[in-house]
């Protein structure tokens, strides 16, 4: 994979280009690697990795440490009272 920021239109011309010169076995190296790490993390890795971030993520009741990362805790009369409006 050539990572590119597709706003940057010479960046991305830049990178095009590249990936049509590249000789043929640099290609097949990144293939393969690409194509390893897809099969490593598939949807089950992501899904796990999403969870597990946010399992990190601390209540206000669980934690006033100043500078922390803090969410308050979210009821289903949160969204009911959002929904109503």
């Amino acid at each position: 994979a050539l990572i590119c920021n597709p706003y940057e239109i010479d960046d991305a011309s830049e990178v095009i280009h590249r990936a049509l010169t590249m000789p043929e076995d640099e290609r097949i190296l990144r293939m393969n690697y690409l194509r390893r790490r897809e099969k490593l993390n598939d949807v089950n890795y992501w899904t796990k990795s999403f969870l597990s971030a946010m399992g990190s993520l601390q209540t206000q009741e669980d934690h006033d440490d100043i500078g922390s990362i803090s969410m308050p805790a979210v009821t289903l009369d949160d969204f009911d009272e959002y929904l109503a409006k």
